[in-house]
């Protein structure tokens, strides 16, 4: 028998493990989807997105008086084609794990697998920019306001076909120190309102520059070198078809006592027209100052 004050060190093994919070690791799921054409390849309607574009016709002529005109121009469509193709996720979860397991973390296990589906929906809207042909920039390049703008006047200007806004920009969150650091100096030069002044006190942040709407994105990781390849790109110029919902399914797994959670996606993007946007390549290490 023991002699003395009772405390929670003596009793530790009659008192109940509570977690008392859970949180999910907060993770980067993506903006692309939201930055393009989105289209829906509707029931019924076969396996493939089809999308006739017609080519410009050349210019007028100028006739003479009296002339017969005879100098017919031809109609040329051009066909695009684009196969959604589905993605899907399983979680397995025993009756034992959902009859022990903490309920409060229970509850944010819903949505882990809706964000890794917009994970992966994210990063291929990514890895979709480095088709475009036209690329500016390159391995170790300082990032730069004006890449920007030269995109978008590159795009705007093109004379086959070019793109009309609005105009998106898409570029790694270490890529944001360069902005600021090239369009806010601090020290003896003159702070004045506006732009300068908010990007002092706020950073660059879903802004507007060089005629495109800035997005920081993380979804994709800088390269082995330290390099992200992002762009500048007409909303019109990616198309992303989708087939359905997102949906999810559960299925009894009898003879192992768990459930099967699914969940199922079906997209693809597309390239419309390359002179459409503009592949920016630039160092993306992470800032120390």
């Amino acid at each position: 028998m023991a002699a003395g004050v009772t405390t929670t060190s003596s009793l530790a093994d009659s008192l109940p493990v509570i977690k008392a919070a859970a949180r999910i690791v907060r993770e980067q799921e993506g903006r692309m989807p939201q930055l393009v054409d989105r289209q829906r390849l509707a029931e019924g309607t076969g396996l493939t997105w089809e999308e006739v574009a017609l080519s410009r016709l050349n210019d007028a002529q100028p006739i003479s008086e009296g002339e017969e005109f005879n100098a017919p121009q031809q109609l040329v469509d051009q066909l695009l084609q684009a196969t959604p193709q589905e993605v899907g996720f399983e979680i397995i979860m025993t009756d034992r794990v959902r009859r022990r397991i903490s309920p409060n973390v229970f509850a944010q296990t819903g949505s882990l697998a809706g964000s890794s589906m917009a994970r992966t929906k994210g990063k291929d809207g990514i890895t979709q920019l480095d088709q475009f042909s036209t690329s500016f920039g390159g391995a170790g390049t300082t990032f730069a306001e004006g890449y920007i703008e030269a995109a978008v006047v590159t795009i705007e200007g093109n004379a086959t076909e070019h793109g009309v806004a609005p105009f998106f920009s898409v570029h790694h969150p270490f890529q944001r120190r360069d902005l600021s650091a090239e369009l806010a100096p601090i020290g003896n030069i003159s702070i004045y309102g506006g732009l300068t002044e908010d990007l002092i006190k706020n950073g660059v942040v879903e802004m507007t520059m060089g005629g495109a709407g800035i997005v920081f994105d993380a979804v994709v990781g800088a390269d082995s070198s330290g390099d992200f390849k992002g762009g500048t790109f007409a909303k019109m110029a990616i198309v992303l078809v989708e087939g359905h919902d997102l949906e999810t399914e559960t299925e009894r797994l009898v003879g192992r006592r768990a459930d099967a959670i699914f969940m199922f996606d079906e997209y693809i993007y597309a390239e419309r027209f390359d002179s459409g946007g503009v592949e920016q390549y630039f160092d993306a290490t992470a800032p120390t100052s």
